[in-house]
């Protein structure tokens, strides 16, 4: 598991490997006329405004919200909203460590 941050004053030389993966994915679920289309596109966004962090779980982007109201917009935008402890489930994940924790004054 990592966690990804935009940081806009990176090198031209090096790839925002997140960035990469997000563009590949949109590209996917355009040509696929995918229904996660619209929250990928807006997870990109959000994430390269410094509004999103992306952890990467198992190989799968989750976006963690800095705020209520970004939640909220990737939820309007066809987000699913999750705990970590569904997505785990879901994705065979059980027993990880909890990636965010907003009572961790380090985060």
């Amino acid at each position: 598991m990592s966690r990804a941050i935009y940081n806009p004053a990176n090198p031209p030389n090096v790839v925002d490997f997140t960035v990469y993966k997000l563009q590949q994915m949109i590209l996917r679920y355009q040509k696929t006329h995918s229904p996660k289309l619209t929250a990928f596109e807006k997870a990109l966004e959000l994430y390269m405004h410094g509004e999103l962090l992306i952890e990467w779980i198992g190989g799968h982007p989750c976006a963690v919200a800095v705020s209520p109201s970004i939640a909220q917009d990737l939820i309007d935008a066809g987000g699913v909203e999750r705990s970590y402890e569904e997505y785990a489930e879901a994705t065979g994940l059980e027993g990880e460590e909890t990636p965010y924790d907003p009572d961790n004054p380090d985060f």
